[in-house]
């Protein structure tokens, strides 16, 4: 598992530098990559499982995910979002795909 820095995209709102832990080894529905957000006790009520909701990593990776459990980790203030990768975590976009052109100096 490795932590990650990012936001998550609900609808119109996001909720911005969550941070938790991804998991890109274990298959899950689809995915392949689950993993845990931290979020604060007042932003569940923004979260709903099994709905499908659009998380961006901070190192420009994005996919689709859906919560599958919430709950509040043991000594701690913040709550647990368990979540299963729905689309494949893509990374931005390489060079060759941008749609400016790349010009070569020479």
């Amino acid at each position: 598992m490795s932590e990650f820095h990012g936001n998550l995209l609900i609808g119109g709102m996001r909720l911005k530098n969550l941070s938790g832990t991804l998991d890109e080894g274990e298959t899950s529905q689809g995915g392949g990559w689950r993993g845990e957000l931290f979020i604060e006790p007042w932003q569940n009520e923004y979260l709903q499982p099994g709905r499908p909701y659009r998380l961006e990593l901070d190192d420009g990776r994005s996919g689709m995910i859906a919560i599958t459990r919430l709950g509040y980790v043991i000594g701690e203030s913040q709550l647990q979002a368990a979540f299963d990768g729905l689309s494949p975590l893509a990374g931005a976009p390489a060079a060759s795909e941008r749609s400016e052109p790349v010009h070569a100096s020479g």
